[in-house]
């Protein structure tokens, strides 16, 4: 009994010392850091250690990451082509590319030097960070002792503080656990993050963790330099004229033109994406933008993509596609003198929604530095993945100057029902859920100067409809001719007609007058900008005028 009782109590005694030790070490009075080094540096972004490892070089010209890295982690606007070796950077006002093949660099049409920038080595391509450190919010140091990069985004660190005594950072917020490091008495430690009774706080060795707020002396908050955006007051602007120009073949010539009474811009079909090597057909003509220079109108080149999926997808995924076509562009708009560039791109993969976001933001800087207004033209949301959901419209509406609603074609030449080419209910809930991602002010819509006219004839039972497109005074002949019949059809807010020949049925919602002037309550109801008419030429007498009394009055 006696020995048991012996033992019980050396038990409880080796028992006390452990708990005594354990309670002490894991205290402020002894406990230690349990970091280790790692073999290859460690990436620590406003506080938080990354899982990235080793795709960082450290030299005597700087830290140079990898740009897997600063895509993935820092989520920079960066791509890489595989295929060509070529990197491209966005800084939200200029294109820099890499190349690495002769380690160039390319700040949108200029080479520059490259002034320790840009590396590449063994099939990776890193950028030195004091480049990123001048074209991001990111601001970093290289910690020799710790082999850690620490980088931090603007605003993340949100003030400083001072070790009051040892104050331990531990990996969670309790007193038991581990110690990632220990800050010296008076040594600043950089806080990210505060609560009632702990701090997630990082010290000048990049290592990171919970310190208790008793512990540190709370030193000033960071206050960062916002950017404010100095508002003029602006005079209430006027609302932009535009038209389409459909150049088949050849562009009219300037002594057939007419002036058009109220016009800004003129927007000749004038380049087109020729083949998948990069090659633009062209069918400009500086006789033409003479004549519209003459007349005070200003010259925007339209260039699509044929409507053509495959070509569309060779060249938005290849960076040397890219800008060449790029540069193509913007020569012709040099060498014809053009004010702007209206981009039409139609039928593309879904799947090329982000490439084809990155070719606009390839040529955005360019054109912006060449002094051209870059438009482009979208359709009204809808399920069709070829024809609407490709477009980004959020994105692109931050890159290009003006989004132009092409508010038409609400029943397409392919529909198997007639129906009207752009019912007023149906054009102002495109232009609703395209605000909801552009801005007012960079919204021009698109109106129809053209009808469709739908011949209904029975085949084998079932109703087959032929549509034809029309111009509106056409359309108004052929009701006119065949006595045809002509009601206002309040479900469209449009008038509609019809009349038969031969016992077939045709059908047709009017534009004209009417229609015209509920499209331009639209635009002075959402404040949009301006409005696009496809296409000169289909207009009756007295559009034009109209359009001019109605839009800025």
């Amino acid at each position: 009994m006696k020995k048991l009782f012996l033992g019980l109590l050396v038990t409880a005694f080796i028992l006390g010392i452990v708990s005594i030790y354990v309670l002490v070490a894991h205290t402020n009075l002894i406990a230690t850091p349990t970091y280790t080094m790692p073999e290859d540096t460690r990436l620590v972004l406003d506080g938080q250690m990354k899982a990235y490892r080793g795709d960082i070089i450290n030299n005597d010209e700087g830290s140079f990451v990898n740009i897997d890295i600063l895509k993935d982690v820092l989520n920079l606007d960066m791509v890489w082509d595989t295929k060509n070796e070529i990197g491209v950077f966005y800084d939200g006002n200029k294109i820099f590319r890499f190349y690495s093949e002769e380690l160039t660099i390319k700040v949108n049409q200029q080479f520059v030097e490259n002034k320790n920038t840009f590396l590449y080595k063994d099939g990776q391509a890193f950028i030195n960070f004091d480049f990123i450190k001048e074209h991001s919010d990111y601001s970093y140091s290289y910690i020799e002792d710790t082999d850690i990069l620490i980088i931090d985004k603007k605003g993340s660190i949100k003030r400083l503080a001072v070790a009051k005594n040892k104050a331990r950072l531990r990996k969670k917020k309790s007193v038991w656990s581990e110690v990632e490091d220990i800050a010296d008495i008076d040594e600043e430690v950089f806080i990210y993050d505060t609560e009632k009774e702990w701090s997630y706080a990082r010290t000048s060795r990049g290592l990171s963790g919970y310190v208790k707020n008793s512990d540190v002396d709370m030193k000033r908050l960071i206050h960062y330099d916002e950017e404010k955006e100095v508002k003029k007051e602006e005079e209430k602007s006027e609302k932009i004229n535009i038209t389409w120009e459909f150049v088949y073949r050849t562009t009219p010539s300037a002594n057939k033109l007419k002036e058009v009474q109220g016009l800004d811009v003129i927007a000749p079909t004038w380049f087109e994406l020729q083949d998948e090597e990069g090659n633009l057909y062209d069918k400009g003509s500086k006789e033409y933008v003479k004549w519209a220079h003459g007349n005070n109108y200003k010259v925007w080149g339209v260039f699509n993509n044929a409507f053509n999926l495959e070509r569309t997808n060779k060249i938005v995924n290849d960076a040397k596609l890219r800008e060449k076509v790029i540069s193509k562009i913007i020569d012709l708009a040099l060498y014809y003198d053009l004010d702007g560039i209206n981009i039409d791109f139609e039928n593309v993969y879904l799947k090329d929604k982000d490439m084809f976001t990155q070719f606009i933001k390839e040529l955005s800087p360019i054109a912006r530095e060449n002094d051209l207004t870059l438009s482009i033209d979208v359709t009204i949301k809808s399920k069709s993945e070829n024809w609407s959901m490709f477009y980004d419209r959020e994105k692109l509406g931050e890159l290009v100057d003006y989004v132009i609603l092409m508010a038409y074609d609400e029943y397409p030449r392919g529909s198997k029902v007639s129906g009207s080419v752009a019912s007023i209910p149906w054009v102002e809930r495109g232009i609703k859920t395209l605000l909801d991602e552009v801005p007012n002010n960079k919204v021009i819509l698109g109106v129809p100067f053209y009808n469709r006219i739908w011949k209904e004839e029975i085949v084998d039972g079932e109703i087959d409809v032929t549509p034809y497109a029309v111009s509106m005074e056409r359309a108004e002949e052929l009701l006119r001719k065949y006595n045809g019949e002509v009601k206002f059809d309040e479900n469209t807010n449009q008038y509609y007609g019809e009349y038969r020949v031969d016992g077939d049925l045709y059908k047709v919602w009017l534009e004209n007058e009417h229609s015209m002037k509920e499209r331009i309550k639209l635009i002075k109801k959402y404040d949009l900008s301006g409005i696009a008419s496809w296409r000169r030429g289909f207009e009756k007498e007295g559009i034009w005028s109209l359009i001019s009394q109605n839009l800025n009055d």
